[in-house]
């Protein structure tokens, strides 16, 4: 159990290694929570001020605070969140506090999402604790898989961190036939492969896409477009490093499916929105559409290109629930005709000023003609 007064510092986190697996099998969440940065401004007592980002917080420096607070308070033979005592939870909730302030009117959402991380992280921490017991095992001179299924064996190797007791508790917990299917067809669902024969896999690193939309906007000064942020996370390793030179030809992607998805919605988008205004709006209803349409329809509601950040927020920075509905923009007329109307304006002034510099360019030419006629009369 974690020590009284343990402290957690946001500064000593490297960035990366969060594990914020963007095309995992979570659903997309909505909130209604507002279009800021998740991790911004100090409050009066030199914490950090948080906000929410869908059912997380969209920076890995929260996440990574979550995690460690799991690591120091889950001593028991628990192999899933749902089986760690309330008790417990309140006691990592109450540190959470120390360690963060955000609006007080927001307290029952910023619990709910730290309960949520808490889930998504244990899973993860299970996953590396069998990982690294089979290792042991294996380094031992054991015949076993580096997976992590051999509970007969691996309860003898008990990972660090953990206590021998509640390892080998949760080893024969594992080591049913109920848990094993389970596990067996969470396996072959993540080994999918697509038309390709490639695993629908991303190449944005372990942190979410909620964080790689925020860093995009600082990086850009601006907020990025949908295939801007899709080409950062999905060309494969050439055509990234070409696409950020500038270089946008010959995109290559890291899967078939990021590929057939990248063509369908851009065809989507300019159906729907015309050869004028296809390339300035994002659509996060049409992007679901497409993708269903693409890969078929998922059990749990699962979203390519979003994993278990939020629609709305990943497809056009702003939050699916503040919105009111699965699309910030949700193909609004009223915002279509008034993108229509600044697009003629800016059109009307360009005719402008065009003509302008012809009339100025005639007035300059009739202003040579009578230099020259001056000149000629004088000599």
């Amino acid at each position: 159990m974690n020590p009284e007064g343990v402290h957690f510092s946001d500064e000593n986190y490297d960035e990366g290694e969060e594990d914020d697996n963007g095309d995992g099998e979570d659903t997309p969440h909505g909130s209604n929570s507002t279009d800021v940065p998740a991790f911004g401004a100090y409050g009066a007592s030199q914490r950090p001020f948080i906000t929410c980002v869908g059912k997380k917080f969209g920076r890995f420096q929260v996440h990574r605070a979550i995690r460690q607070l799991i690591d120091q308070y889950s001593d028991g033979p628990w192999i899933s969140s749902k089986h760690i005592p309330k008790e417990v939870i309140e006691q990592m909730w109450g540190c959470f506090k120390t360690l963060y302030v955000w609006d007080q009117t927001e307290d029952t959402r910023v619990k709910n999402n730290f309960k949520f991380v808490i889930k998504e992280r244990y899973r993860d921490i299970m996953k590396e604790h069998r990982e690294k017991s089979a290792k042991l095992a294996i380094a031992a001179g054991h015949d076993i898989s580096e997976k992590g299924k051999d509970f007969d064996i691996m309860k003898d190797f008990v990972p660090r961190g953990m206590q021998a007791q509640a390892w080998e508790d949760m080893c024969r917990q594992w080591n049913t036939e109920a848990w094993l299917k389970r596990s067996a067809s969470g396996t072959s669902n993540r080994n999918t492969t697509d038309s390709g024969g490639n695993i629908s896999r991303h190449t944005g690193g372990s942190i979410g896409y909620d964080e790689h939309r925020i860093r995009l906007t600082a990086k850009l000064g601006r907020p990025p477009r949908f295939l801007e942020l899709f080409f950062q996370t999905h060309l494969d390793k050439a055509s990234k490093m070409k696409y950020l030179d500038g270089d946008d030809t010959g995109k290559k992607f890291c899967t078939e499916t990021a590929r057939e998805l990248y063509e369908a919605y851009s065809q989507a988008l300019l159906e729907k929105y015309g050869d004028d205004l296809h390339d300035q709006i994002d659509d996060a209803e049409l992007w679901a559409k497409t993708q269903k349409e693409i890969r078929g329809a998922s059990k749990n509601n699962y979203i390519y290109g979003v994993g278990s950040s939020d629609l709305g927020f990943v497809v056009t920075g702003k939050l699916s629930a503040a919105a009111g509905c699965s699309s910030s923009f949700c193909g609004s007329q009223h915002e279509v005709k008034e993108l229509r109307t600044q697009l003629e304006n800016a059109n009307m002034e360009t005719t402008l000023l065009r003509q302008n510099q012809e009339k100025m360019q005639q007035q300059l030419a009739q202003l040579m003609t009578q230099v020259g006629i001056l000149t000629g009369n004088r000599v």
